[in-house]
């Protein structure tokens, strides 16, 4: 049976349960939440390009299809424009 040792580091000092709830990774909470806002932003952010690039294109598309149909259909039954 294999034993093994947690070695911790040099600088590594004990902290009590009851402190630990007061530390987050060393981190400031408000730090973090400001963080994952900014993150969130930038989400939103992205979607809306996304969004409004997908909505260009489709638009770009029912554009072309019209004038392809106005243009071709005429000649495609035989009939021409007055």
């Amino acid at each position: 049976m294999t034993n093994y040792e947690i070695k911790m580091p040099t600088g590594y000092a004990a902290i009590e349960e009851e402190e630990m709830t007061y530390l987050v990774g060393g981190a400031d909470p408000q730090w973090l939440s400001y963080l994952k806002n900014v993150g969130t932003t930038f989400s939103y952010v992205a979607r809306v390009f996304s969004s409004v690039n997908s909505i260009i294109n489709n638009v770009s598309t029912i554009y072309n299809s019209i004038v392809w149909l106005n243009t071709n259909v005429p000649t495609l039954f035989g009939t021409s424009k007055s």
